[in-house]
């Protein structure tokens, strides 16, 4: 013997139909939907950035007076940002969970910076920086968020356009010479360097030291510690110095020009 159960009411059949349509579109999105990466949202350092005729621009080829800092603010769906460099800019980017990309839908910029006649390449960097954004206003910003395992610090990349490429870095990589970061014992200097990079430290006291880009690539290791290094060779960009001792690990920054 069998059975069947109809249902002879059309409505709440239909009802209990677009329900279950409805529960499984729900299922499918939360499946495939996401957050931004929670470290977006901290104090950045720019560092270089293509602008729109493809030519490469390093923070520490313009004369800056201050540090060009890119402050993204809280996780929500409009995810604010100020920044600075000679003048200041802000906007605000809309995230697309569908695809993790942030939609810049405003940028505009404030003549209320500290700039009092400030130099001409600042001029042109400044603007060129700015034209990046007020040309892809109303496009999705690809981001990629690296970490430097050895030293834990982040390297953020934004890409608005095929080709086109924002570095920013959670440290401020482009900082003097007299500048350290775990101990103030060790000195690099010329920085930036361009062929050799001079030590100043009791090198003896240290049992080997290692070179990384960036990202955590290692480039070189010396297990004699030497009080110069030659750079020439390295293309340009920040590295971070490694020293090892009995004491434990210092970790200095240098940029290659």
């Amino acid at each position: 013997m069998s059975f069947h159960i109809f249902i002879d009411n059309a409505p709440l059949y239909l009802m209990y139909k677009k329900l279950i349509t409805i529960l499984t579109v729900l299922i499918v999105w939360n499946c495939y939907s996401q957050d931004p990466n929670p470290d977006l949202f901290q104090t950045w350092h720019l560092y270089s950035f293509v602008d729109l005729e493809g030519i490469t621009q390093v923070v520490h080829d313009v004369p800056l007076e201050v540090d060009p800092e890119f402050v993204i603010g809280s996780m929500t769906d409009i995810i604010p940002f100020t920044g600075i460099i000679c003048e200041e800019y802000g906007g605000h980017f809309r995230y697309s969970s569908s695809d993790d990309t942030l939609l810049l839908e405003i940028f505009d910029i404030c003549l209320c910076g500290n700039c009092i006649d400030p130099d001409p390449l600042v001029v042109d960097f400044e603007f060129s920086y700015y034209d990046v954004f007020f040309n892809f206003t109303a496009s999705h910003f690809d981001y990629e968020i690296v970490t430097n395992q050895p030293t834990g610090f982040q390297h953020l990349l934004l890409y608005p356009s095929p080709g086109i490429t924002i570095s920013y870095y959670n440290v401020e990589p482009f900082l003097g010479v007299n500048e350290t970061l775990l101990d103030n014992r060790i000195s690099l200097y010329p920085n930036p360097a361009t062929d050799q990079l001079f030590i100043t430290a009791d090198i003896g006291a240290f049992e080997n030291c290692t070179m990384y880009t960036a990202s955590g690539q290692k480039v070189m290791e010396v297990f004699i510690c030497e009080n110069s290094v030659t750079v020439s060779g390295l293309t340009k960009g920040l590295y971070f110095l490694e020293f090892t001792s009995s004491e434990g690990k210092t970790i200095k920054r240098f940029i290659k020009k």
